[in-house]
């Protein structure tokens, strides 16, 4: 497979998004008038960003930013990292204690969005929301998402599938 590291494009929106939002879209308190407005402006702000910084400079078809993109791979830059995987399957949210801890090199995982537990405080976009598509090591896994620290990881295009 043959594969475009797309990884300066993922980092330089990671930076973006949460500058973004921390100077521009927080608010000093959730429970302010028109806070949650604001959340949902800054999703529409960052799906526009999301495209102009890492679709349009990209060979990725269209695509909106936080369901899962199947057009981008995640890859460890390590043998096995950290993860904290959702205990049920297809839930992007919820309990992320699933008893298995890491994942390694053999999983295919693909990038959804970048996340921050607590979004009533400065975002930090900390980990990766990534999609298990397959893990022979633990099929029971797939279908699952699981969240990975963004410093593991390197993102890809499989320029395999432009064919």
């Amino acid at each position: 497979m043959e594969k475009l590291n797309i990884t300066p494009l993922l980092d330089r929106f990671r930076l973006a998004s949460r500058e973004l939002y921390n100077n521009h879209f927080m608010f000093p308190s959730p429970q302010e008038l028109g806070a949650w407005d604001w959340r949902e402006n800054f999703d529409f702000a960052e799906n526009a960003l999301f495209k102009a910084m890492v679709i349009y400079p990209s060979p990725l078809s269209p695509a909106e930013y936080g369901p899962k993109n199947s057009q981008i791979l995640v890859s460890p830059n390590t043998d096995t990292t950290p993860a904290f995987i959702n205990r049920e399957y297809g839930k992007s949210h919820g309990y992320w204690d699933c008893p298995i801890t890491e994942i390694d090199r053999t999983a295919t995982l693909y990038f959804a969005c970048f996340f921050d537990f607590d979004i009533e405080r400065q975002m930090d976009n900390q980990y990766a929301l990534t999609w298990i598509e397959q893990w022979p090591k633990n099929e029971g896994l797939i279908g699952r998402y699981a969240l990975i620290e963004h410093q593991y990881l390197s993102y890809y295009f499989d320029i395999d599938g432009l064919t």
